[in-house]
């Protein structure tokens, strides 16, 4: 599972699941699969799937994460309200996976990681709770309106978006891009590597194309492939 923040929705498994549910049952399945399955079954991206799930039910209540992608809304448009007993086994499925499970200890690696991790499980778990007072947030505004992808966070980049583009060694004639916020990609890749006006210089495309071959976001993210950190 590439995850690139806490939130449920900033992994690359719930994106995906994202764009595969069509109905109530498929928010089902995997809430019933992780309280069905004993701590070992728990896998990451079951897990991960399961969150993003429980999410959705709160965001029918009123209740919707930060990282809540725009093309939820025209599911959650088509959802009735989530009866109590949903709630309740999506509630006691964050539970289970916060207690035991693979994507716990995978955050558990990083004590500071894991706190944030902590934290936003157990809002979705208040959040799930319609006995416990909650004040919606103003949503948030959108990054942008129209534009490109970003291969990030897929919300539409408007005119402010970086272009990383990949050179074929082989054959220096081809190449190809990726396009992304500048501040999602300076939210995975550090130090960044900017020429004198602003596009990212080979170093930071080497690692980003890295990160997308391998989805090896330990190697890529955190530690990052050998080149040396640009001169201040």
């Amino acid at each position: 599972m590439g995850a690139w923040s806490h939130g449920n929705f900033s992994n690359d498994t719930a994106l995906d699941y994202l764009d595969e549910i069509e109905a109530l049952a498929d928010l089902e399945r995997p809430l019933d699969a992780i309280l069905a399955n004993g701590p070992d079954d728990l896998d990451a991206d079951l897990a991960a799937k399961a969150l993003a799930a429980a999410d959705l039910l709160a965001a029918k209540l009123g209740r919707a994460a930060d990282d809540m992608p725009e093309d939820a809304d025209r599911f959650l448009e088509t959802l009735l309200a989530p009866d109590p007993s949903l709630l309740s086994r999506a509630e006691r499925a964050a539970a289970r996976i916060l207690e035991r499970s693979e994507l716990a200890e995978l955050w558990a690696e990083d004590e500071d990681e894991h706190v944030e991790w902590l934290n936003v499980i157990e809002d979705l778990k208040k959040r799930l709770d319609p006995s416990v007072e909650y004040t919606a947030k103003p949503k948030p505004k959108s990054k942008s309106k129209g534009g490109i992808a970003c291969y990030f966070c897929r919300q539409l980049t408007g005119e402010d978006y970086v272009e990383v583009e990949f050179i074929d060694e082989e054959f220096p004639g081809i190449s190809s891009s990726i396009f992304s916020h500048r501040e999602c990609l300076e939210h995975l890749f550090e130090p960044t590597y900017y020429d004198e006006n602003g596009a990212p210089l080979p170093e930071l495309a080497k690692r980003v194309e890295h990160f997308i071959e391998t989805n090896d976001t330990v190697f890529a993210i955190l530690e990052g492939l050998p080149y040396p950190a640009k001169p201040s």
